[in-house]
């Protein structure tokens, strides 16, 4: 679009350098062009994807994602709670041996 002006504007520069007049330049008529309305279409969202799956076949590939997509969240739930357990342990260990050299240090003083 920006090109197009630039060669517009060129052609209008070389036109008005001539000695004709503005009436007798053949200018074209530049028309502007309505921008198109997108229609986009939505799928509607079912609460229960259970209900799609289809009965003889077990799991469809439907199934399959949301199983997949389940088991990565509890997947996620457990590595949290299994490093929260560990920080836990850490932090009681070190806290333990702390008290024990404090207690070592006042027998010392």
């Amino acid at each position: 679009m920006n090109g197009n002006q630039k060669n517009e504007s060129f052609k209008l520069l070389q036109l008005s350098e001539d000695s004709k007049s503005l009436s007798d330049l053949e200018l074209p008529e530049v028309l502007s062009q309505r921008k198109r309305k997108v229609r986009r279409k939505t799928r509607a969202r079912t609460s229960s994807y259970r209900g799609d799956e289809e009965s003889g076949s077990g799991m469809t590939a439907r199934g399959n994602q949301i199983d997949c997509r389940n088991f990565s969240i509890w997947l996620a739930v457990a590595m949290t709670v299994l490093w929260l357990f560990i920080i836990s342990y850490v932090t009681s260990v070190i806290h333990g041996e702390n008290r024990r050299l404090e207690l070592a240090l006042q027998k010392a003083v």
